[in-house]
């Protein structure tokens, strides 16, 4: 009997520290159970704190590109105005330039047009003289502008004419002695137009001086071919640079 009380006394032990067991154990889960849900509503409180503070700050976004968009649209108005205004003034300022610069060249113009009466024509009764001895000028004309006597369509400007006895020197003087110019003189004077503007100076000696401030070598070369007198400037005032061709022509006077 001992024997089995003894036993009866062990499993009443053990069965009442298996019921503590399960009321503590109860007991911690119902304290995981409520740790739980109070993260999961931290958990659930702190996402809605975050996306209200999202939405704020979304919000707060959209109405700062709003306002980036509608500050954009005046910046880039002015932009425009300005660009505008600039384009304005620039095309005031080029026509303004155009105007100064057109003046200018007009003065220009004028001035290289005066080459041959402050160049040229102080320099021909000198040339007349030292290579021709041509001393009794009769007519000097400069700048003559003639219309073609039967051919009343036709006119042409004659730089200088002078005029000595039964000789006359025709010059023909260009700022730029481009071949055109030296081709077309050339071929005025050996068909004889001049003769046809000219019919009183028929039966005189023609003597053909063409003139530039400077002359390149090969004009030079083409114009002596054709027994043209090239002048150009010397070291101190225009004189004649093909020389070499006054022989032929005074072969004309004999």
């Amino acid at each position: 009997m001992p024997d089995i009380e003894e036993r009866v006394s062990t499993l009443e032990g053990a069965l009442m520290r298996l019921a503590y067991m399960q009321v503590n154990t109860q007991i911690n889960l119902n304290d995981l159970s409520n740790l739980v849900k109070h993260t999961q509503t931290a958990l659930e409180e702190s996402d809605r704190k975050t996306r209200a503070a999202m939405d704020e700050e979304w919000k707060k976004t959209q109405a700062n590109l709003e306002e980036y968009r509608k500050e954009n649209q005046i910046i880039i108005k002015e932009m425009k105005d300005d660009a505008a205004q600039i384009r304005k003034e620039m095309k005031d300022d080029a026509a303004q330039i155009r105007k100064e610069t057109n003046y200018k060249w007009g003065k220009l113009a004028e001035k290289l047009g005066t080459l041959v009466e402050d160049m040229v024509a102080p320099n021909i009764k000198s040339i007349a003289k030292k290579y021709f001895n041509l001393t009794e000028c009769e007519d000097f004309i400069t700048n003559r502008v003639k219309r073609h006597p039967v051919d009343k369509g036709r006119e042409k400007e004659f730089d200088v004419i002078a005029v000595y006895g039964d000789t006359v020197i025709l010059n023909e003087t260009k700022v730029t002695p481009r071949m055109k110019y030296v081709e077309e003189f050339i071929e005025f004077v050996k068909k004889g137009t001049f003769y046809e503007f000219f019919p009183e100076y028929n039966g005189k000696i023609l003597i053909p001086i063409f003139a530039s401030m400077n002359i390149p070598d090969n004009v030079i070369t083409h114009l002596s071919r054709n027994n043209i007198l090239a002048m150009a400037m010397g070291e101190e005032n225009m004189d004649i640079v093909n020389p070499e061709i006054i022989q032929y022509i005074k072969v004309r006077f004999h």
